[in-house]
């Protein structure tokens, strides 16, 4: 008799999202961390906020799932958290290191070294968008992938502009890509993990708060070098990112979150920024190690 076993892989408690932090801890160095997402239509990201709009006055302040709100409020709450996690972010170490550098190899080597992020980014865009039912919420995935289509082609355009080779395959898994892939691996398991539409969507945005922060100091340190001609650092991008802010915070303070909800929109919000910090910090702490190694 021939005996099937299953491979062994963890099996999460109810609840328990430490218990998935520790197993993501023991994958984070595995490159396999990526589920099936299916492709779905693209819809227009103008006729996506449309949609989310008319859902959004036709449910007045209902859920969308029919659940009841035990704790009121709208998702303003969310936005609330993020606009003090983004604070925070502000003290990351790297922004005061670049504000007092005068020329683009700082910039050119942190960029190299956070190239697989740039590029993965892009899949948790498109994880969200896949995942996401809503129509108040998928049209803001939708919207958001709309705007940022190919970005990953502007980050290597720039990458050659600022005189970077473009990392091959081998490279983005050698150790001093390691912060980066760590951090898309994490924002991948937490899209995953979320058990909420809001969860999911709350990725999104915390990502998108975190990078705004990223691209502003990075768009004012390329202005004041003198550098000109590039996309993904370019302020041109910047303002492209702020309209769709704007539109994102006009239905989220529309839209209601039961107690299940709100709690687990504010838990990912912490882990994305944390995420994030961390990254950031490894990557400056490589680069220091780096440069004491060839100094010596």
């Amino acid at each position: 008799m021939t005996v099937m076993i299953d491979p062994i892989r963890p099996q999460p408690q109810k609840n328990s999202r430490s218990e998935w932090r520790r197993v993501l801890a023991n994958l984070k160095e595995i490159a396999g961390l990526h589920g099936p997402h299916r492709r779905r239509p693209r819809a227009p990201a103008a006729a996506g906020l449309a949609a989310a709009r008319r859902e959004q006055e036709g449910q007045g302040t209902g859920n969308a799932a029919g659940r009841p709100l035990v704790w009121g409020g709208t998702m303003k709450f969310l936005l609330r958290r993020i606009d003090r996690r983004r604070d925070d972010w502000k003290q990351n170490p790297f922004f005061e290191l670049l504000a007092a550098k005068d020329d683009m190899g700082f910039l050119a080597e942190f960029s190299r070294r956070l190239s697989l992020w740039a590029l993965a980014s892009q899949d948790v865009r498109r994880a969200v968008a896949g995942s996401v039912r809503e129509t108040a919420l998928r049209g803001i995935a939708i919207h958001q992938a709309a705007e940022d289509r190919n970005l990953e082609a502007r980050f290597l355009r720039d990458m050659a502009s600022i005189g970077v080779i473009v990392p091959g395959a081998g490279e983005l898994f050698h150790d001093d890509h390691a912060p980066a892939r760590c951090a898309a691996y994490a924002i991948l398991a937490e899209v995953n993990m979320a058990r909420t539409e809001p969860g999911k969507i709350a990725v999104l945005l915390a990502l998108e708060a975190a990078t705004d922060v990223f691209f502003v100091h990075t768009a004012g340190f390329v202005r004041r070098m003198g550098f000109s001609g590039l996309e993904y650092y370019s302020e041109d991008h910047l303002k492209q990112r702020s309209t769709f802010e704007v539109a994102t915070r006009e239905i989220f303070h529309r839209r209601q979150l039961d107690a299940g909800e709100l709690r687990e929109v504010l838990l990912v919000v912490d882990s994305c920024f944390e995420v994030m910090d961390v990254m950031f910090r490894d990557i400056l702490d490589a680069m220091s190690k780096w440069k004491v190694r060839h100094a010596a």
